[in-house]
């Protein structure tokens, strides 16, 4: 068993920096394709429902706009406040 152990690790450091090399490679090529690659889409977008690789930006209703200005200034009383 003992015999053995060293050339598993060497088998298994090879398949490890086997897959590092085709996971660079992949988000290279998406990058290069101009594909979206963070998981989440930043403040202000939203993802794409039907494409995953697009976000959008995100469109607020009035009432929202105004549910968001609404809360800050609250925020900001009650900070002054104390």
């Amino acid at each position: 068993m003992n015999d053995i152990a060293p050339f598993k690790s060497i088998i298994n450091n090879m398949y490890v920096k086997d897959i590092s090399k085709k996971i660079k490679s992949a988000l290279k090529e998406r990058k290069t394709a101009g594909n979206f690659l963070a998981t989440t889409a930043p403040y202000g977008y939203m993802k794409n429902p039907e494409n995953k690789d697009i976000s959008n930006i995100k469109e607020y209703k009035m009432s929202e706009c105004k549910t968001l200005k609404g809360n800050t200034k609250s925020k900001n009383d009650s900070k002054k406040a104390s």
